[in-house]
């Protein structure tokens, strides 16, 4: 545990930054920091595998939950569109 609270203490700000660069809305990057750092906990509570580059493993689940709000972004934008243009 003490552990996790040191790459969390480590790391937030900076992986939070990342983020933002992201998806420009700093209280969602918080949230999505928040959430990779809760699936890292979750995957390997009990403990990392051997080898694993902690830093870089929850680094890529930041970015990939910022792809996938800039996607869920671009839908919600399409369907705004689509519902804007009906008659």
């Amino acid at each position: 545990m003490q552990q996790f609270d040191a790459l969390f203490t480590k790391y937030k700000r900076r992986f939070t930054l990342f983020a933002d660069s992201y998806i420009h809305d700093m209280q969602l990057a918080e949230d999505i920091v928040t959430d990779a750092f809760m699936a890292y906990w979750e995957a390997f509570r009990q403990s990392p595998p051997a080898g694993i580059n902690a830093p870089a493993y929850i680094l890529t689940i930041v970015k990939n939950k910022c792809i996938n709000e800039l996607e869920h972004r671009k839908v919600h934008e399409k369907l705004s569109l689509i519902h804007i243009s009906e008659p």
